[in-house]
C-alpha cells in the first residue's frame, strides 16, 4: 500500500452516527489506495460524536471534527474540504453518510482523474442501498432551456443507465471526487444549504471549461434521505429543492433560455412538486414548495438555515 494514492473522504454526519460509521468501514476496506477520511459533525446534539469517535478512537485513517453550528451540506462539506487543502490532499472525495463504497471505487475514479489533466469531478454509478437492483444515479441529464437537472436510470434497472465512461453535464454531490487545485474556494455555494448545490458547481465548472466524467465501473449504494429525515422531513426537503434549483438556474441562464425557461420552471418544478403533494394530502409540503418559489424571487431562508452567508464569488 505504500506507492498507492492517498485520497482525503469528507463525510458529513448529522444525526446518522450508525450510518456514518458503516460508510467509513466500507472505505477502510479500499483497495489500491489510501483513504484519509474527515468526518465532520454539523452539530448534532445527540450521541453521534461519543459513537463515532468511540468506534474510530484508534484508527489513525480517521478524523472526527466536531462542530458547534449546523450550516447544511454545503457548510459541512466546506469546512472538511478546507481540512483537506491544509493537509496537502491533491483529491478530496466528497462523500454522503448514508452511503456504502465498493473497494474498488476510489481507484478507479482516481486513475480517470488522473487520465486528463482537464477533468475537474469525476462521479461513480449509484444504486439504492434498500433496493441495490435499481440505479439511483447512471447518469445525468440537463438543459438551461428547461432547468431541470436529471438522474438518467432512475430508479430502473442498471441497463437503463451509461455504460460506458463519458462526460456529465452535471454531477451530483452524493459521491463525488474532485480535483482540489481546479476550484475556487469554497466548493459549494453556502447560501444553498442543502440541494442543487451539486448542479452550480457543476456549471461554475463546467463555465471554467473543466469536464465531468462519469464512471460506471465505480460503485456506490446510497440509503436515500437519511439526513433529511432526521433533520426536518419531507417539507425542509421540497422547501430547499424548489429554492435551490430555481436559484441555480437563474444564476447560470443567459437572457435568452427564459421566455421558454420561466413557464418550465413554473411547470415543471413549482407546479409538478405541488401537484405530488397536494396528490398525497401533504398540504403542509405543498406550502413549503411554494414558500421555496417565492424566496427564490425575493430572497429568503429557512429557519433550519440561521445566517448563512452568501457566496458572492458566483
Amino acid at each position: 500500500m505504500t506507492d498507492a494514492p492517498s485520497v482525503t473522504i469528507v463525510i458529513v454526519n448529522y444525526r446518522t452516527p450508525r450510518l456514518t460509521i458503516d460508510c467509513t468501514e466500507s472505505l477502510l476496506l479500499s483497495v489500491g489506495v489510501q483513504p484519509r477520511i474527515i468526518i465532520i459533525d454539523n452539530d448534532s446534539r445527540d450521541d453521534s460524536v461519543a459513537q463515532i469517535g468511540a468506534h474510530f478512537r484508534q484508527h489513525p485513517d480517521v478524523t472526527l471534527h466536531a462542530r458547534s453550528v449546523n450550516d447544511g451540506y454545503t457548510g459541512g462539506n466546506n469546512s472538511g474540504v478546507d481540512l483537506a487543502l491544509e493537509a496537502g490532499a491533491r483529491f478530496a472525495f466528497v462523500l454522503n453518510s448514508d452511503t456504502i463504497v465498493a473497494p474498488e471505487c476510489l481507484r478507479m475514479l482516481i486513475d480517470e482523474m488522473e487520465s486528463d489533466p482537464s477533468i475537474a469531478l469525476v462521479h461513480p454509478r449509484i444504486f439504492f442501498g434498500d433496493a441495490p437492483e435499481l440505479l439511483w444515479f447512471g447518469g445525468s441529464t440537463f438543459s438551461l432551456w428547461n432547468g431541470l437537472p436529471a438522474f438518467v436510470g432512475h430508479r430502473r434497472s442498471a441497463s437503463e443507465g451509461w455504460t460506458t465512461r463519458r462526460d456529465l453535464p452535471f454531477a451530483s454531490g452524493c459521491a463525488l471526487l474532485v480535483r482540489l487545485d481546479a476550484f475556487e474556494r469554497p466548493l459549494f455555494d453556502p447560501a444553498l444549504f442543502a440541494y442543487a448545490e451539486d448542479l452550480d458547481l457543476s456549471l461554475h465548472m463546467r463555465k471554467r471549461g473543466w469536464r465531468i466524467r462519469y464512471v460506471p465501473e465505480a460503485l456506490v449504494w446510497h440509503y436515500e434521505g437519511s439526513s433529511h429525515r432526521s433533520a426536518g422531513g419531507q417539507a425542509l426537503r421540497f422547501y430547499l429543492d424548489t429554492r435551490n434549483i430555481i436559484r441555480v438556474v437563474s444564476r447560470h441562464a443567459r437572457w435568452f433560455h427564459w421566455p421558454v425557461l420561466a413557464p418550465m420552471l413554473a411547470v415543471n418544478v413549482v407546479g409538478r412538486y405541488c401537484f405530488v403533494n397536494l396528490r398525497d394530502g401533504d398540504y403542509v409540503t405543498m406550502r413549503a414548495v411554494l414558500r421555496g418559489a417565492w424566496h427564490a424571487i425575493v430572497g429568503g431562508r429557512h429557519a433550519v438555515e440561521g445566517n448563512v452567508a452568501d457566496d458572492t464569488r458566483r
